[in-house]
């Protein structure tokens, strides 16, 4: 969900530039606050003449801000009505207009001058937070946030057990409130911890509540005048609407600007790039206007549809044309081997979509009986991974889990089997509960025993995948009015296949538009190119529902879709567009079921570069499943150069599992001859690198890239080793851990910078 700038927050920057108090972080913490000049700034809403400053500590920004006083005993336990009144303040400052909703809570109005234990806080933090509409607690299980500010792993690993013991009645007895109203607060007991510990600071990168390895949260403890403080200016600094007004060092704020206006040129490139593929067989032509009847030999006489391209008697050399501005939908297409695909004629690229048709029509929708803002769909649909509104917004996917006879409410990927079962049955109405949310209804043909492997899914029990024939209604929630009258496109990414499974060996894919699809280009055989192309809006799909965890199919409702994955030899991915990918954008990986078909798992002679990444789950990279490291499995002659990957994981519908730009996950990851050169990795929302198995001997050889990343995320993560190297450690990580001597490294004080481009 995204928060909307307020007309308050406005309002008090105003008021501070007025003041003539804000500007830029340095990055600096052992200083009372940073001056910079503000002429230099790139946000001009907040320029002023002269030096400006702005405190870099977390308490004195909380001062600062009017939250708290400040005062000598500022580590004494502070009490369940000064809390209240600071976080009453944070959110007046933040949204005037919540601040009622936030007061009307029971638990809110009978804080008194008792000494405030931890956990007691955290509840108080999430009460906050609903109403500031950056989190909720739907089912008095996980609370739901945004993605922008959020520690996935610790939201994940969060174990309530780790309480010290406290039982319901030790709980009850320490609040009046707690007492009367038992089953909410606990819930937000549950949920404040597990909030507390997970929403960071976009400004520091911390959680709310510190967090100690050996004592978890000190849930017990009383809190601190100064804790209280840092707490409420975290939850302030967690929204990007504050983080996006910090004013930007000037140094990086360049780096910034010239990356992305070279982004932008790189774009408007590939979109225009001229056909000039180079075949020596024969040319069909297909259109549009066609007629499969046609000879299709020429542009004068071209076929109509996928259909008959897959008809025809390709031979290795010959080359297939479609007519740009056309678009094909819901047909797969069988590549033949060595054939070339590519595009003719003059303006957009030629659409290969799985998409089966606009839904900007208003007689396609029709309000849902007692409601006025929920739209059902004409037709059943397959499931639907995302639907995309003009072209550029998303939509919201809301899960329900699959029983065996019923949708329920789904209570949350890694939940037990009892705790998926005793969810209430999924009630349309109350879980669209926030505009552009919808639910795919798709439940014919599902079986009504668990597990159910759907569409490229491990199979139920013979080996044999699942046909994605799943359909059902669908459901979108829309507050302006009917879809269909107010946007002008709508299109939604089913699982059904653009091309065959895998793409025929030699093939050539070039100026084509490829997506609105469940999955992308699967590379299984060798001596595939894929060129000049635009991948976008791929993934998101349901493959699996389980109780149990199965190989590749964790329990719960598993939602998966990437642009490009490979396990092949001479694959070139060079010159496309990618975005808007739940999952990767091209990977490579070994993993041991390839025996069946493949001889070793060696794979050589891989290139990725010149291509521009932007909106995708996780970015580029290499995976190698093994655990042990075998000579026999490894990766030979791989070039990943001059890309540039931008803002992975920092789209709400993305994936948020490993948001990174560059990722070398599984095992050891053997490898000769890998190079990572000249390549931008331009801010993530979980970390620019990610390395499961850290190994000195294994890691591939870095020369030149620029490592460009927000304060409160990491630079490099190391999996296993759960070592985060943060800003101030950029260039230990980059020289001595990736051995990077002629890289740079960039880091990002405002939350501004993918807000900035308008794709």
């Amino acid at each position: 969900m995204t928060v909307k700038i307020r007309k308050a927050m406005i309002l008090l920057l105003a008021a501070v530039v007025a003041l003539g108090l804000l500007s830029g972080c340095d990055g600096e913490t052992d200083s009372a606050s940073t001056s910079v000049e503000a002429s230099g700034q790139a946000s001009g809403a907040l320029s002023a003449e002269g030096d400006t400053l702005v405190p870099d500590g977390e308490y004195e920004r909380a001062i600062w801000y009017g939250f708290a006083d400040d005062r000598n005993d500022a580590d004494a336990a502070t009490t369940e009505a000064a809390f209240v009144e600071m976080l009453s303040a944070m959110i007046q400052k933040f949204d005037s207009d919540s601040l009622a909703a936030f007061e009307g809570v029971s638990f809110v109005q009978d804080a008194d001058q008792s000494q405030i234990p931890r956990f007691y806080a955290a509840i108080l933090l999430l009460y906050a937070a609903e109403a500031m509409d950056c989190a909720a607690l739907p089912n008095g299980t996980y609370p739901t946030m945004n993605a922008e500010a959020v520690d996935w792993e610790a939201f994940w690993a969060t174990d309530w057990g780790m309480t010290d013991g406290l039982s319901e009645s030790a709980f009850a007895e320490s609040s009046a409130a707690m007492t009367e109203a038992w089953g909410e607060p606990m819930s937000h007991y549950h949920g404040g911890i597990n909030f507390a510990v997970s929403r960071l600071s976009l400004a520091s990168g911390k959680p709310l509540l510190d967090v100690d390895d050996e004592s978890y949260m000190r849930q017990n403890e009383y809190l601190t005048h100064r804790e209280a403080a840092v707490a409420v200016v975290r939850l302030f600094e967690s929204n990007s609407e504050t983080m996006e007004l910090f004013p930007e060092d000037a140094t990086a704020a360049a780096v910034a600007e010239d990356i992305l206006a070279k982004a932008e040129e790189r774009r408007q490139a590939i979109l225009n790039s001229p056909t000039e593929v180079s075949y020596a067989g024969a040319a069909y032509y297909v259109s549009n206007s066609g007629k499969d009847s046609n000879s299709g030999e020429s542009p004068e006489s071209p076929w109509a549809t996928i259909g008959r391209v897959n008809q025809a008697s390709l031979k290795a050399g010959d080359a297939v044309f479609f007519e740009r501005g056309g678009t094909w939908r819901a047909e797969t297409l069988d590549t033949q081997e060595g054939v070339t695909y590519s595009a003719y004629g003059e303006g957009a690229k030629p659409r290969l979509i799985a998409s089966p048709e606009n839904g900007a029509d208003a007689e396609k929708w029709a309000l849902l009986e007692g409601t006025d803002n929920i739209w059902v769909y004409h037709e059943d649909m397959l499931d639907c991974g995302v639907v995309v509104l003009d072209g550029s917004v998303a939509a919201r996917k809301v899960i329900g889990f699959w029983d065996g006879s019923q949708y329920l409410e789904y209570a949350g990927q890694g939940a037990s089997e009892e705790e998926l079962l005793s969810a209430p049955a999924f009630d349309v109405k109350k879980q669209l509960d926030e505009d552009l949310t919808f639910f795919s209804h798709a439940s014919d043909g599902l079986p009504a025993e668990l597990p159910a492997f759907l569409d490229g899914a491990m199979s139920q029990h013979d080996g044999t995948p699942l046909t994605c024939s799943t359909k059902g209604k669908l459901y979108l929630r829309c507050d302006e009015g009917n879809p269909g009258e107010v946007y002008e496109s709508i299109e939604f990414a089913t699982p059904l296949s653009v091309f065959d499974d895998p793409v025929a060996e030699g093939c050539t894919l070039d100026n084509l538009f490829i997506g609105f699809s469940g999955s992308g280009v699967s590379v299984g055989n060798a001596g595939l190119t894929i060129q000049n192309c635009e991948l976008a809006w791929i993934g998101g799909c349901i493959i699996s529902y389980s109780f149990e965890d199965h190989d590749g199919n964790p329990r719960g409702a598993l939602r998966v879709g990437g642009a490009v994955g490979s396990h092949a030899d001479e694959l070139t991915i060079c010159g496309n567009y990618i975005h808007e990918i739940y999952e990767e954008a091209a990977l490579v990986e070994i993993f041991e079921s390839q025996e069946a078909y493949t001889e070793d798992l060696v794979i050589e002679n891989v290139t990725m570069s010149g291509n521009l990444v932007y909106h995708v789950g996780s970015g580029i990279g290499y995976y190698n499943w093994d655990m042990e490291r075998n000579p026999e499995h490894m990766f030979k002659s791989f070039a990943f150069e001059d890309n540039m990957v931008l803002f992975t994981g920092l789209n709400d519908w993305l994936s948020k599992h490993i948001s990174c730009a560059f990722v070398v996950d599984g095992g050891p990851n053997l490898q000769e001859e890998v190079v990572v050169r000249d390549n931008v990795f331009f801010a993530s929302r979980d970390c620019l690198i990610f390395i499961n198995q850290y190994h000195a001997d294994t890691v591939a050889d870095y020369e030149g890239n620029q490592y460009v990343q927000y304060v409160s995320y990491p630079f490099l993560l190391l999996n296993e080793e759960q070592r985060r190297h943060y800003g101030d450690e950029a260039e230990y990580a980059v020289r001595e851990l990736l051995d990077d001597q002629t890289g740079s490294v960039t880091t990002l004080r405002s939350a501004k910078w993918d807000k900035s481009l308008d794709w």
